[in-house]
């Protein structure tokens, strides 16, 4: 419980990190509603779902990287997407995989319990990214010998990933996760 209340300290004076996240949600919210209410008039409304879970999948790789930004280096609002521009390769790439899981992971019932184990890893690999190790196979690996050592933490960090999913408590839980995966990174390296 000591790390999860450690985040929580960490999180508080830096508050301001989450106008980014906020900014990036309501345009991620309103392209998602304008491609599922107008793009289905012009092409199928299966393209139009792609469409929308790949913006949705943005959106989440975003805030995660604006929230990650804005913690480790500044909370100032104009340097934390400065920094985004920076990592936009590795954010538009994780936001075009978790899109592509995302629409996958549609057709199974149940399917939001998937949505959020796949942003939990992106929160964990965005902790890699921010130190410079960004293999998607070194994190699956620490993963696996991470969990045994704190399951608790990865059990919250799951649950703030799928909270995530809800408009109004992504605005916390996303920063929230962020902060926690890098201190597990962090303590469990």
């Amino acid at each position: 419980m000591l790390r999860i209340e450690e985040t929580f300290k960490e999180f508080l004076p830096k508050l301001g990190i989450i106008l980014p996240v906020i900014i990036i949600t309501i345009i991620g919210y309103l392209a998602d509603l304008f491609t599922l209410k107008f793009l289905p008039l012009f092409v199928n409304s299966i393209i139009a779902s792609i469409v929308a879970d790949f913006i949705i999948g943005l959106m989440l790789s975003f805030s995660i990287c604006t929230s990650l930004a804005g913690f480790l280096f500044t909370i100032e609002l104009r340097q934390e997407f400065s920094i985004l521009k920076d990592y936009l390769s590795q954010a538009v790439m994780f936001g075009i995989v978790s899109g592509l899981f995302f629409f996958i992971f549609r057709f199974i019932p149940f399917s939001i319990f998937l949505d959020a184990l796949s942003v939990s890893f992106l929160f964990v690999l965005y902790s890699f990214t921010f130190k410079g190790k960004s293999s998607i196979g070194y994190s699956l690996d620490w993963i696996s010998r991470a969990i045994g050592q704190d399951f608790l933490s990865f059990l919250i960090l799951y649950l703030l990933a799928l909270l995530s999913f809800f408009p109004v408590s992504d605005i916390i839980c996303i920063p929230l996760g962020a902060i926690l995966a890098y201190n597990l990174r962090r303590d469990l390296s």
